[in-house]
C-alpha cells in the first residue's frame, strides 16, 4: 500500500468512526441465487426473486448521492455475482460515498464472471480494500448436497485459484473462506478447515446458523463446538497485510462476544443498528439488522422504503420511526450472535477498543 492509499484509507477510517452518522451497511444486491441452501435464512426472498423489483443502478446512483459517506459496505444476497453491473455499484460507492472497505460475500459458482468483476473492482476503485468471502460450508460433494446445487464446491475451488491469479496481476486483497457453522457440520468443521491448507487464503471465518431457516434441522445450541472451532482457526491464521491483520483480531473478539452473549443470553457491548449499521434489501427496504425481522416475523422494525424517501436514507434516519426503532434496540438492549452486527458493535464501542488493541498486541 503506497503512501497516499495509506493517508486515504486512515482520513476516511477516521471520518467513518468518529464523525460519519452511518459508517457501515449490508446491502443484499439481489434475491436471486444459483442456490438453495438448507439453512439459509434469506430462503422466502430468494424463491420469490422473480417477482421482486429490485433497485436498479440508477437508484443505487440517486440513493449514494445523497448518503455522501460509506466506510464499509458489506454485499450479499442472493449470490450478488449474479448481478453484471455489481462493479458498477462498488464503483458507486466508491466515487460517491468514500466506500473504502468493500466485504463481497459469494457462493463462488461462477467462476470466470466473479474473477473478472473483481478485476474491475480494483482497476476502476485504486484505494479500495477488497475482501472477497467464499461460502465453504462442507466439502466434495456433501457441500453440494447441503447447498442444492450440483458442482458448488468444485466451481468455489476454482474461484479461489482465479482469484489468487488476479491478485497476482494487480495488487493484494483479502481472499476468506467463510462457513456457517451448523448441526450439519460441527463435527467436522477442522477437517473443513484443514482443507485448505495448501491454499494461498487470507484467513477463515465462521458464521454461527441463525433465523427462520429454511430447514431447522439445522439449527445447533452447540457453544462447546462452536468454542472449539474459533480456537482452532484463531491458532491457524495470522495474515500478514497490516489492515487484513486488524480485521482478523476483530473476529476474534468479535467471536468472545458471541460466545458470551450464547451463553449469557444478554447484550454484552451496546448495539448501534440502525445508527452506525445500516441494512438495505434489494427493494431498498431499510433496516437497523436482517435479525429484527428474523426474530419477530415481522417488518415492524423496519425503517421503510427508499423510493418512499425520494432515496434519502439520512432523511430515513431521522424519522420518528427510526428514532423509536433505534431508542427501543437501546431500552430492551436487543442481543444476538449476528457476526456483522457485533462487529460493528466493537467497531464503534469505545468500550471494546482495549480489547481489539490487546489482541492486536497479543498476536504482533
Amino acid at each position: 500500500m503506497n503512501l497516499f492509499s495509506s493517508l486515504d484509507l486512515a482520513w476516511q477510517m477516521a471520518r467513518g468512526i468518529l464523525f460519519s452518522p452511518r459508517a457501515y451497511m449490508i446491502f443484499f444486491v439481489t434475491a436471486r441465487c444459483n442456490a438453495r441452501c438448507d439453512f439459509c435464512f434469506y430462503y422466502q426472498e430468494i424463491e420469490s426473486a422473480s417477482t421482486r423489483k429490485q433497485l436498479s443502478l440508477d437508484e443505487i446512483e440517486k440513493f449514494t448521492l445523497k448518503l455522501n459517506h460509506l466506510l464499509y459496505l458489506s454485499i450479499g444476497g442472493g449470490e450478488p455475482t449474479l448481478r453484471k453491473d455489481l462493479p458498477d455499484i462498488v464503483s458507486l460507492f466508491y466515487r460517491n460515498c468514500k466506500t473504502r472497505l468493500l466485504n463481497l460475500v459469494t457462493n463462488g459458482y461462477l467462476s470466470n464472471q466473479i474473477a473478472e468483476q473483481v478485476e474491475r473492482m480494483l482497476v476502476e476503485n485504486p484505494h479500495l480494500k477488497l475482501k472477497i468471502s467464499i461460502s465453504i460450508d462442507e466439502l466434495e460433494e456433501k457441500h453440494d448436497d447441503i447447498r442444492r446445487s450440483k458442482n458448488a464446491f468444485k466451481n468455489a475451488l476454482e474461484t479461489i485459484q482465479k482469484l489468487i491469479e488476479v491478485r497476482n496481476r494487480q495488487r493484494y486483497f483479502g481472499i476468506n473462506i467463510g462457513t456457517t457453522f451448523s448441526k450439519y457440520n460441527e463435527d467436522r468443521v477442522k477437517e473443513i478447515i484443514d482443507y485448505f491448507d495448501d491454499y494461498d487464503i487470507n484467513d477463515h471465518s465462521m458464521t454461527f446458523v441463525r433465523g427462520d431457516i429454511k430447514n431447522e434441522e439445522h439449527l445447533t445450541q452447540s457453544v462447546e463446538k462452536y468454542k472449539e472451532a474459533v480456537d482452532y482457526l484463531d491458532a491457524k491464521y495470522q495474515p500478514d497485510a497490516f489492515i487484513f491483520r486488524i480485521f482478523h483480531n476483530l473476529l476474534r473478539v468479535m467471536f468472545k462476544i458471541n460466545i458470551d452473549t450464547m451463553e449469557q443470553k444478554k447484550m454484552i457491548i451496546p448495539c448501534v443498528a440502525g445508527g452506525k449499521m445500516l441494512t438495505l434489501s434489494d427493494e431498498g427496504d431499510l433496516k437497523p439488522c436482517e435479525m429484527l425481522e428474523q426474530i419477530h416475523k415481522s417488518d415492524k422494525h423496519n425503517t421503510g422504503n427508499l423510493r418512499d424517501y425520494n432515496y434519502d436514507i439520512e432523511a430515513m434516519c431521522q424519522t420518528p420511526k427510526a428514532k423509536e426503532v433505534r431508542k427501543w434496540i437501546k431500552d430492551s438492549k436487543c442481543h444476538c450472535t449476528f457476526e456483522c452486527a457485533n462487529m460493528a458493535n466493537i467497531v464503534f464501542s469505545k468500550k471494546s477498543w482495549l480489547k481489539v488493541t490487546k489482541e492486536y498486541l497479543k498476536n504482533i
